[in-house]
Protein backbone atom coordinates (compact mmCIF):
# COMPACT_ATOMS: atom_id res chain seq x y z
CA UNK A 1 0.00 0.00 0.00
CA UNK A 2 3.10 2.43 -0.66
CA UNK A 3 4.16 2.44 3.38
CA UNK A 4 7.71 3.72 3.11
CA UNK A 5 8.41 1.94 6.88
CA UNK A 6 6.73 -1.45 5.59
CA UNK A 7 8.95 -1.23 2.49
CA UNK A 8 12.42 0.03 4.56
CA UNK A 9 11.80 -3.15 7.14
CA UNK A 10 11.10 -5.36 4.32
CA UNK A 11 14.42 -4.09 2.69
CA UNK A 12 16.21 -4.72 6.06
CA UNK A 13 14.73 -8.33 6.57
CA UNK A 14 15.48 -9.01 2.72
CA UNK A 15 19.37 -7.82 3.62
CA UNK A 16 19.75 -9.86 6.63
CA UNK A 17 18.06 -13.14 5.53
CA UNK A 18 15.39 -12.87 8.44
CA UNK A 19 13.33 -15.36 6.03
CA UNK A 20 16.56 -17.56 4.67
CA UNK A 21 18.71 -16.48 2.08
CA UNK A 22 19.90 -12.80 2.15
CA UNK A 23 18.92 -10.93 -0.73
CA UNK A 24 20.80 -7.89 -0.92
CA UNK A 25 19.38 -6.91 -4.36
CA UNK A 26 15.89 -7.18 -3.32
CA UNK A 27 17.31 -5.39 -0.08
CA UNK A 28 18.65 -2.36 -2.22
CA UNK A 29 15.13 -2.26 -4.48
CA UNK A 30 12.80 -1.92 -1.38
CA UNK A 31 15.38 0.55 -0.17
CA UNK A 32 15.53 2.70 -3.16
CA UNK A 33 11.39 2.85 -3.16
CA UNK A 34 11.38 3.45 0.50
CA UNK A 35 14.01 6.38 0.61
CA UNK A 36 12.44 8.04 -2.38
CA UNK A 37 8.99 7.78 -0.23
CA UNK A 38 11.89 10.13 2.40
CA UNK A 39 11.93 7.31 5.28
CA UNK A 40 14.99 8.31 6.80
CA UNK A 41 15.91 4.95 7.77
CA UNK A 42 15.88 3.70 4.37
CA UNK A 43 17.85 6.95 3.48
CA UNK A 44 20.65 5.78 5.53
CA UNK A 45 20.02 2.27 4.20
CA UNK A 46 20.63 3.47 1.06
CA UNK A 47 23.41 5.44 1.59
CA UNK A 48 24.84 2.42 2.77
CA UNK A 49 24.15 0.37 0.07
CA UNK A 50 26.02 2.40 -1.81
CA UNK A 51 29.26 2.85 0.68
CA UNK A 52 29.65 -0.63 1.47
CA UNK A 53 28.50 -2.08 -2.19
CA UNK A 54 25.53 -4.50 -0.88
CA UNK A 55 22.91 -5.06 -3.74
CA UNK A 56 24.95 -3.07 -5.87
CA UNK A 57 28.03 -1.20 -7.00
CA UNK A 58 29.85 0.71 -4.32
CA UNK A 59 29.99 4.16 -5.13
CA UNK A 60 30.98 6.72 -3.42
CA UNK A 61 29.08 10.14 -4.95
CA UNK A 62 25.37 8.29 -4.76
CA UNK A 63 26.85 7.39 -0.94
CA UNK A 64 27.45 10.80 0.04
CA UNK A 65 24.07 12.24 -1.84
CA UNK A 66 21.99 10.44 -0.07
CA UNK A 67 24.00 10.75 3.97
CA UNK A 68 23.35 14.25 2.12
CA UNK A 69 19.66 14.04 1.82
CA UNK A 70 19.42 12.63 5.78
CA UNK A 71 21.62 15.42 6.96
CA UNK A 72 19.36 17.56 5.36
CA UNK A 73 16.74 15.86 7.97
CA UNK A 74 18.73 15.83 10.58
CA UNK A 75 19.36 12.27 10.08
CA UNK A 76 22.19 11.67 13.03
CA UNK A 77 23.42 8.46 11.30
CA UNK A 78 24.08 10.11 7.78
CA UNK A 79 24.96 13.07 9.76
CA UNK A 80 27.81 10.66 11.31
CA UNK A 81 28.95 9.30 8.19
CA UNK A 82 29.33 12.36 6.41
CA UNK A 83 31.77 13.34 9.57
CA UNK A 84 33.59 10.03 8.77
CA UNK A 85 34.02 10.60 4.94
CA UNK A 86 35.73 13.89 5.56
CA UNK A 87 37.44 12.32 8.45
CA UNK A 88 38.79 9.51 6.28
CA UNK A 89 38.62 11.27 2.74
CA UNK A 90 35.91 8.88 1.28
CA UNK A 91 34.34 10.10 -1.84
CA UNK A 92 35.59 13.57 -0.91
CA UNK A 93 38.94 15.61 0.24
CA UNK A 94 40.05 15.00 3.59
CA UNK A 95 38.89 17.79 5.78
CA UNK A 96 39.16 17.35 9.25
CA UNK A 97 37.41 20.80 10.06
CA UNK A 98 34.34 19.71 8.09
CA UNK A 99 34.57 16.41 9.66
CA UNK A 100 34.31 18.42 13.05
CA UNK A 101 31.04 20.10 11.45
CA UNK A 102 29.54 17.24 10.65
CA UNK A 103 30.50 15.03 14.61
CA UNK A 104 29.36 18.32 15.96
CA UNK A 105 25.40 17.94 14.83
CA UNK A 106 25.59 14.23 15.49
CA UNK A 107 26.69 14.61 18.98
CA UNK A 108 23.75 17.53 19.26
CA UNK A 109 21.90 14.10 17.91
CA UNK A 110 22.98 11.94 20.67
CA UNK A 111 25.24 9.70 19.07
CA UNK A 112 27.90 7.93 20.63
CA UNK A 113 30.23 7.31 17.94
CA UNK A 114 30.12 10.80 16.82
CA UNK A 115 30.75 11.70 20.61
CA UNK A 116 33.79 9.11 20.53
CA UNK A 117 35.13 11.14 17.14
CA UNK A 118 35.34 14.30 18.92
CA UNK A 119 36.91 13.34 21.92
CA UNK A 120 39.67 11.87 19.90
CA UNK A 121 39.72 15.32 17.40
CA UNK A 122 40.43 17.11 21.11
CA UNK A 123 42.94 14.36 22.79
CA UNK A 124 44.98 13.77 19.62
CA UNK A 125 45.01 17.40 18.66
CA UNK A 126 44.45 16.66 15.14
CA UNK A 127 44.24 20.61 14.22
CA UNK A 128 47.16 21.39 17.31
CA UNK A 129 44.53 23.47 18.89
CA UNK A 130 46.40 22.56 22.00
CA UNK A 131 42.34 21.48 24.07
CA UNK A 132 42.86 18.16 24.78
CA UNK A 133 40.88 19.30 27.72
CA UNK A 134 37.48 19.21 26.30
CA UNK A 135 38.07 15.52 25.20
CA UNK A 136 36.98 14.26 28.55
CA UNK A 137 33.29 15.57 28.51
CA UNK A 138 32.81 14.11 24.70
CA UNK A 139 34.08 10.40 26.02
CA UNK A 140 32.41 10.13 29.22
CA UNK A 141 29.23 11.41 27.37
CA UNK A 142 29.83 8.15 25.00
CA UNK A 143 30.45 6.17 28.26
CA UNK A 144 26.77 7.23 28.92
CA UNK A 145 25.99 4.88 26.21
CA UNK A 146 27.96 2.24 27.04
CA UNK A 147 30.70 3.33 24.14
CA UNK A 148 33.96 3.20 24.59
CA UNK A 149 37.33 4.11 23.56
CA UNK A 150 40.96 3.89 25.26
CA UNK A 151 40.44 7.60 25.19
CA UNK A 152 38.89 7.69 28.59
CA UNK A 153 41.29 5.46 30.18
CA UNK A 154 43.79 7.93 28.94
CA UNK A 155 42.13 11.37 30.08
CA UNK A 156 41.76 9.48 33.82
CA UNK A 157 45.64 8.16 33.53
CA UNK A 158 46.67 11.71 32.52
CA UNK A 159 44.64 14.08 34.37
CA UNK A 160 43.34 15.10 30.99
CA UNK A 161 40.03 17.18 31.49
CA UNK A 162 39.72 15.45 35.01
CA UNK A 163 41.95 14.45 37.92
CA UNK A 164 44.13 11.87 37.20
CA UNK A 165 42.63 8.33 38.72
CA UNK A 166 44.52 5.33 38.19
CA UNK A 167 41.31 3.44 39.13
CA UNK A 168 39.39 4.59 37.27
CA UNK A 169 41.63 4.80 34.18
CA UNK A 170 42.25 0.97 34.60
CA UNK A 171 37.99 0.52 34.62
CA UNK A 172 37.80 2.47 31.11
CA UNK A 173 40.57 0.78 29.34
CA UNK A 174 39.38 -2.83 30.39
CA UNK A 175 35.76 -1.27 29.11
CA UNK A 176 37.34 -0.50 26.43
Amino acid sequence: QGYPYAMFRSGLYMEKGVLGEAKPEEAFAWYTKAAEADDNDAIFALGRCYKEGIGTAEDWDKALEWFGKGAEKEESRCLTELGLAYENGNGVEENPQKAVEWYEKAVANEIPMAMLRMGEYYLYDYDSLNESEKAFAYFKKAAEYEWYSEGLGICYEMGIGVEENETEAFKYYTLA
